[in-house]
């Protein structure tokens, strides 16, 4: 295991174990500066990837009891905050991605990306 500083901290000149680096592209072999930004454990992990499994949309999953797709958002100051119960998957994820650019700004990770909502009038 290595003592030495990560690039990334390097290339930032980050010296205060409380503060971390992001990868704005989630991509941590780019080390491109305009893809580095400081930030705190909390942001780093609002833009985490999506979790590979049976439910790949992030903030989504599926009520086995109701049989309708349910959307709900953590966030740092508000905690976990629920956002809907819908029969339609591709509205639950659209709840999700809405309220992530409102919480998680910058950081925000959506489903679908901020251009997709931009063209259709919801951003």
């Amino acid at each position: 295991m290595s003592s030495g500083i990560s690039l990334g901290r390097a290339i930032l000149n980050i010296t205060n174990s409380n503060i971390q680096v992001d990868h704005i592209d989630g991509n941590t072999f780019n080390n491109d500066i305009t893809n580095l930004r400081s930030c705190t454990n909390q942001q780093n992990s609002l833009n985490r990837k999506k979790s590979i499994g049976l439910n790949t949309f992030k903030g989504v999953r599926c009520n086995k009891k109701t049989y309708e797709w349910e959307a709900q958002i953590s966030t740092i100051t508000l905690g976990r905050i629920k956002l809907g119960s819908y029969k339609l998957i591709t509205d639950a994820i659209t709840a999700y991605d809405l309220a992530a650019f409102k919480y998680h700004k910058e950081f925000a990770k959506p489903n679908y990306c901020r251009e997709h909502y931009e063209k259709i009038g919801l951003l």
